[in-house]
């Protein structure tokens, strides 16, 4: 009798569709491969963004530590430098004077030592040390 229903039922009352539904889907060959690929390429992918990352945390960590040494010297009003700095051998005196570029201040007045005692006989090497400050002394030594 279903064999009957069903052979009865004409081609213009059916009407065929379909829908999408999540069903469980067996692997073949080449489904294993291709997922095998895919999870190696993103364990990859994986560990150079987390060389990335630690990178970008210590150049992050060194910018924090460079912005609080700006904002330590921008607090005292400046920063220690080098600089050349004049200096001034009074030999008459036995003296040696050191003062500051800028300022003009003097930072050490100290004793000649013995191996500075000693004039140089070659102008090359007087020239270098020569100050831009008559030798005689200045106000700055008194």
């Amino acid at each position: 009798m279903v064999k009957k229903a069903v052979e009865e039922v004409k081609q213009e009352d059916v009407r065929l569709t379909s829908e999408k539904r999540r069903l469980f889907h067996e692997f073949t060959e080449s489904d294993v491969n291709i997922v095998n690929a895919k999870v190696t390429e993103l364990t990859i992918k994986k560990e150079e963004f987390a060389e990335q990352a630690k990178m970008y945390a210590s150049i992050a960590k060194g910018a924090e530590c460079e912005i609080k040494k700006a904002l330590q010297s921008l607090d005292e009003g400046g920063e220690e430098r080098e600089m050349e700095c004049p200096v001034i051998i009074n030999y008459t005196q036995g003296t040696y004077t050191v003062k500051h570029p800028e300022t003009n201040e003097v930072i050490e007045v100290r004793d000649l030592k013995a191996d500075e005692r000693q004039q140089s006989l070659f102008e090359d090497e007087e020239e270098e040390k020569m100050p831009e400050e008559p030798v005689g002394g200045t106000a700055d030594e008194e």
